[in-house]
């Protein structure tokens, strides 16, 4: 169930800043490829990092998606 008490059809994914679960066709979906990237279609390749429409979380996502992919060892390996 959702904040509304509505079953949710197909799909559920999390914002990524605020944290609450929406229908997937209600977020959108970027992906890093170098820089953040809508993936309006939602079908490109990679991780994809969820937001919600709220004016908060569009503010904030830029940073939390960077903050998420810190230390996920991109470039990082141990040359020995």
């Amino acid at each position: 169930m959702n904040p509304r008490n509505e079953p949710y059809a197909g799909p559920v994914r999390t914002c990524m800043v605020c944290r609450r679960r929406f229908p997937k066709h209600e977020l959108t979906r970027h992906i890093w490829n170098g820089d953040l990237t809508p993936d309006v279609a939602q079908i490109l390749p990679g991780r994809g990092y969820y937001r919600c429409a709220g004016e908060a979380c569009t503010a904030k996502f830029p940073k939390r998606a960077a903050a998420a992919r810190k230390g996920k060892g991109e470039g990082k390996r141990d040359e020995a």
